[in-house]
């Protein structure tokens, strides 16, 4: 087995597209682009919950049940 960095792994993915396909990797760049926009957009903190999500969320009986099934799953969110 040989081990890709993660640029050789874009590259190789929009290769194969190209390659095996015969068609320009269109989707894979716009996934490509769409996923560093998420992940930037995540790491300056502008990618948030609205607030009225949140309330409810803490504070609704409704959301009690979505709480305690989340809760084991919390810590991968860092919630």
């Amino acid at each position: 087995m040989f081990k890709l960095t993660p640029i050789m792994w874009l590259i190789f993915v929009t290769l194969k597209t190209y390659l095996l396909e015969g068609e320009p990797p269109l989707l894979d760049f716009l996934g490509i682009v769409f996923g560093h926009v998420y992940h930037h957009l995540r790491s300056v903190g502008m990618l948030t919950a609205p607030n009225w999500v949140i309330k409810w969320y803490n504070e609704s009986p409704i959301a009690e049940p979505l709480r305690e099934k989340y809760k084991t799953i919390s810590l991968d969110f860092r919630a």
